[in-house]
């Protein structure tokens, strides 16, 4: 105890408080990663190319439209939570199940459009996607409730046992039936809105009050315009991959991010554990420890990136075998783009929970215009390796836009 507090006093951080959340989130990292490597294993050994990129070419068009779920509000329970206002719960899952329904009618259409184009297995895949978008997509903010009521032992807890259900689902028809993606997607989306549900429950028991926040559906329905625009082009290089150059590329492309996605959701499942912390400090207090912190969160990022860069090479291809290695140097730029990324997510935690709306502003529309146009601009200029590439310019762009934002703006 005595140590634990010479560290905190050391570097200014309530290290108690971090250490013991930190290991929950970190185990809920921990835990997606292992699934996930051990779904790409399965997916690379036993998926044909071709069927792996319809599979993931379905799944961007259901993040496409789940801008109709209302995500953002997700984030604004956070606001919610850490100021015990849990009646907000209510009005949050009402209002994303009730505008998931908009999401499951724009893919029907699109499953409609591909039966008449002839391609009834899209069209199928589409549908089955359409059919569990409503819980699987607008039953998430669980979790999010839980981490704001600093629950993060049994939110953690939910999530492993969750995952292990979810992936063995799905490793399972992907081992047993490897020829049709619309299999795949029902093996992937039907669990998640099953474990959604059960979450939900979960939330529920632990919601102790019907106390609402008066500015929370002013301030979520703002986040919700201001994230529209970036989850409509979440998915974008994946969309123009799949769509403009094939399922095969797709495929690789897809494998090649799965290292670096491995990263940011590290990353950020640490970055949320500031969320609470954020919400109880003055802005000022919060800023100048980040300034303070930046060399070894710099540090940090740099040894994590590089560790990472020189050991893709051996885990693509004893992972995912000799098949996949072309999408090694994808994966590498792809991971190089991260070494700022930490400040992204400490910032934009800041700017969420102190409602810097000019701020949220800003990183929901430019960012992400920003993003497509580098995408496009490298596409029609260099193929897929312009795609890849766009991320170093995208992720540099960011880093400035936030690091300025933070100077710049402030709660509204």
């Amino acid at each position: 105890m005595e140590f634990s507090k010479k560290i905190s006093e050391k570097l200014g951080l309530d290290t108690g408080y971090f250490a013991n959340n930190g290991f929950w989130v970190s185990l809920r990292y921990l835990t997606a990663t292992i699934l996930g490597i051990a779904t790409g294993m399965v997916f690379s050994r036993f998926v044909e190319k071709e069927v792996y990129g319809n599979y993931q070419l379905i799944l961007s068009f259901v993040a496409t439209v789940a801008f109709t779920s209302m995500p953002e509000l997700n984030k604004a329970i956070w606001s919610s939570t850490t100021a015990n206002k849990d009646g907000d719960l209510d009005t949050a899952l009402n209002k994303k199940i009730k505008y998931s329904f908009i999401g499951s009618s724009i893919l029907i259409l699109l499953a409609i459009k591909y039966y008449i184009g002839g391609d009834t297995l899209m069209s199928l895949g589409i549908l089955l996607a359409a059919a569990a978008y409503p819980l699987s997509s607008g039953g998430d903010i669980w979790s999010h409730f839980l981490d704001g009521k600093k629950e993060y032992k049994l939110s953690t807890k939910l999530s492993v046992l969750f995952s292990i259900f979810n992936k063995t689902i799905l490793i399972i028809a992907a081992f047993f039936y490897p020829v049709a993606a619309y299999v795949l997607i029902a093996a992937n989306l039907l669990p998640v809105a099953i474990t959604n549900f059960l979450g939900l429950k979960t939330a529920y028991k632990k919601k102790k009050n019907n106390d609402t926040d008066k500015d929370f559906p002013k301030y979520g329905w703002f986040l919700v315009k201001m994230g529209i625009v970036r989850d409509i082009l979440l998915k974008i290089d994946n969309l123009i991959i799949g769509i403009f150059v094939g399922p095969a590329e797709l495929a690789v492309y897809s494998f090649a991010s799965i290292i670096p996605d491995q990263v940011t959701s590290f990353i950020s499942s640490l970055g949320s554990t500031t969320v609470p912390k954020i919400g109880e400090q003055k802005d000022a207090d919060v800023k100048k420890k980040i300034r303070e912190k930046s060399v070894l969160i710099l540090l940090m990022g740099i040894a994590l990136i590089g560790v990472t860069i020189i050991l893709t090479p051996l885990v693509i291809q004893i992972l995912f075998t000799d098949k996949y290695a072309e999408s090694i140097r994808y994966s590498q730029i792809i991971t190089a783009s991260l070494i700022f990324y930490a400040f992204e997510v400490v910032y934009s935690k800041l700017f969420l929970v102190k409602k810097y709306t000019n701020a949220l502003i800003v990183t929901n529309t430019v960012i992400p215009i920003f993003r497509v146009v580098a995408i496009v601009t490298g596409f029609l200029m260099f193929g897929i390796v312009g795609i890849v590439w766009s991320n170093i310019i995208t992720r540099l762009f960011n880093f400035i836009c936030y690091i300025y934002l933070s100077k710049t703006c402030k709660t509204q």
